[in-house]
C-alpha cells in the first residue's frame, strides 16, 4: 500500500448533538493494491477518529451507499471511533449516502451517515453535511 498524505486533505461534518462540527485536524489516506479498497482515516485531536474504505472502483457523480466495516456488499465502508473523554466507543454505519465528484486524482464527496455503537446499551449516532477531500487518490 502507497501512503499518501495530501496537504488539501480534509473530513468534515455535523454531528448530532456535539457542540462543535467535526473538522480533522490531520488525514491519512492509503491506497491499495490495483483493484482493492483505499483507506482513509480523519483524526479530530481528542474528539473522534473516522475510518473510511473506499473501493477503487468508484466512478464520478454516483452515489453509493455506506455500510459498515467487513461488508461484502457496500463500495463504502464506514467506522467512527468516539474518543471524546466518558464517551469512548466505535460506531459502526447502518446506512448513509457518499456522493462522488473526481478531478483528476482529488476525489471530493459528499457524505451523511448513521451509525451504532452495539454493547450494554445500544446508542446511535448522526453525521450529516458531511464533506471529504482526499488527494492522489488511486483509481483501478
Amino acid at each position: 500500500m502507497g501512503k499518501v498524505l495530501g496537504e488539501n486533505d480534509e473530513i468534515s461534518g455535523v454531528i448530532a448533538g456535539w457542540p462543535e462540527p467535526f473538522k480533522t485536524n490531520f488525514v491519512a489516506h492509503l491506497n491499495g493494491e490495483s483493484g482493492t479498497f483505499n483507506s482513509t482515516v480523519g483524526i479530530m485531536s481528542g474528539f473522534a477518529l473516522l475510518k473510511v474504505s473506499i473501493d477503487q472502483d468508484i466512478q464520478p457523480g454516483q452515489t453509493y451507499e455506506i455500510g459498515a466495516p467487513g461488508s461484502d456488499t457496500h463500495k463504502v465502508r464506514l467506522e467512527f471511533d468516539n474518543t471524546r473523554p466518558g464517551e469512548q466507543g466505535t460506531y459502526f454505519a447502518i446506512s448513509g449516502e457518499f456522493t462522488v465528484q473526481l478531478q483528476g486524482q482529488v476525489l471530493n464527496a459528499s457524505l451523511h451517515f448513521k451509525a451504532t455503537k452495539t454493547g450494554h446499551r445500544r446508542q446511535e449516532m448522526s453525521f450529516s453535511n458531511g464533506a471529504f477531500k482526499v488527494e492522489n487518490f488511486k483509481l483501478s
